[in-house]
């Protein structure tokens, strides 16, 4: 975990190469603001041909206005990419820009392409995942080795994903309010990256209300450029300091992911997480293996009814096929009427599984009310019941993480392969 200590004596540049008045004065008022960067806004009226020139090797962050439908900006950007040092992090502001000519600048090793005009908050958005992962770098020394937590449904309407994204922000609930990379740093908090692998159909930051342009076919699209900066520029940020990786807005075949993309982004994500949330889709894919092989705790989300339990225990038998130890698991027993707590058929699930498990009890209300806006539960309600068992059942969990012996040796390979099929009673 990062601390205050770490930051002592760091320090970052940054130089912005703009042409027109509006860009100057709207990239002005924002950098102007950081801390602990040095700032410097050139303005030319040639910012392609100048750029080499004015860049000098020296930035951490190098921003620059460029028309992309000007011949010449593809290949200058493309030697400028070369130019500035694989520390450092490349934001285009783009005149012009299509779909087509945006890719080209991805492709090209741009790290974020913005339009002009400049959108505030996605600038600072921007700007925040280049300076997040120019400190993760300045911290490689720390050996960070995050844990990956990965959710998945028993079923439909076992509220996997609520209860993925309210355990993430239990893990950082000391702190409160919007906070920035720097800021979380120096209270001690842990860094927390929530990752929608629902390809399909993800809700994860529909449910968050988080904005933005980026998703997970960012990452992707890098292929075998993918690193720690470019996946960093590919997330997303909640006020709570959470990152997200969100789903692409349209729906991709599972076949445009493989299980080698999937180990990439999780050994990325390691180094820059003290813990990384998954919610993996209902069907189980070529690629489940290897997101499950990865995880070192594995949540089953269920209703308690029969249904779920048998579909539940087919998971159990699907890991063993898998040769992953289903030991790595526990239960998260969702939507528990309050004259269900601590009932037979709780204990029933417990005996028949032969699992620990965490139940969180249902509260219409407030579940509803987050679902509608677009928020956690604890924005809506502190005192909610449903918030107040994933808090106590962050505990249950963690506790089970700490007290697993992972082999370091790797799993061995399955026998077959599972296919696109829904998990269903």
């Amino acid at each position: 975990m990062f601390s205050k200590s770490d930051m002592k004596g760091k320090s970052n540049s940054l130089i912005a190469i703009l042409e027109s008045d509006q860009a100057h004065d709207e990239v002005k008022s924002v950098v102007g603001q950081l801390p602990k960067v040095a700032t410097s806004i050139k303005q030319t009226k040639d910012t392609l041909g100048d750029a080499q020139e004015l860049v000098n090797g020296s930035a951490d962050v190098v921003i620059i206005e460029a028309d992309l439908t000007n011949p010449k900006s593809s290949p200058i950007i493309n030697q400028l990419c070369e130019y500035v040092s694989q520390s450092g992090f490349l934001i285009v502001l783009a005149k012009n820009a299509t779909p087509a000519t945006t890719r080209a600048m991805f492709k090209a090793g741009v790290n974020d392409v913005l339009t002009l005009p400049l959108d505030r908050s996605d600038f600072l958005i921007s700007l925040e995942s280049a300076f997040g992962s120019l400190l993760a770098k300045q911290n490689t020394g720390l050996q960070v080795k995050g844990k990956v937590i990965t959710f998945m449904k028993c079923g439909g309407g076992a509220g996997s994903t609520t209860l993925a994204t309210n355990f993430a922000h239990a893990l950082i609930s000391g702190a409160s309010g919007k906070k920035s990379w720097k800021k979380l740093v120096s209270e001690n908090v842990p860094r927390v990256a929530i990752l929608d692998f629902d390809v399909q159909f993800g809700t994860v930051a529909l449910g968050m209300s988080v904005e933005g342009r980026s998703s997970i076919l960012d990452a992707r699209r890098a292929e075998d450029r993918l690193d720690s900066s470019l996946l960093a520029s590919s997330l997303r940020s909640h006020k709570s300091g959470l990152k997200v990786l969100a789903s692409p807005d349209e729906i991709v075949p599972f076949t445009a992911f493989s299980s080698d993309f999937f180990e990439q982004i999780l050994d990325i994500s390691r180094s820059l997480f003290d813990y990384i949330i998954i919610d993996i889709p209902q069907a189980w894919t070529s690629w489940t293996h290897a997101i499950l092989d990865q995880s070192d705790v594995i949540i089953p989300v269920l209703k308690p009814n029969v249904e779920h339990v048998h579909n539940t225990q087919k998971i159990l038998i699907g890991l063993d096929h898998l040769k992953i130890d289903r030991n790595k698991t526990v239960l998260a027993v969702n939507h528990v009427a309050k004259g269900l707590v601590h009932s037979d058929r709780i204990a029933q699930i417990k005996k028949i599984t032969e699992r620990p498990l965490i139940q969180v009890r249902e509260d219409h209300k407030t579940n509803n009310s987050a679902r509608d806006r677009g928020m956690l539960l604890a924005e809506v309600s502190s005192n909610s019941v449903s918030l107040k068992d994933i808090v106590s059942g962050k505990d249950v969990i963690i506790n089970h993480l700490n007290s697993l012996q992972r082999s370091s040796a790797p799993s061995a390979k399955a026998d077959g392969d599972f296919y696109e099929e829904q998990v269903t009673g």
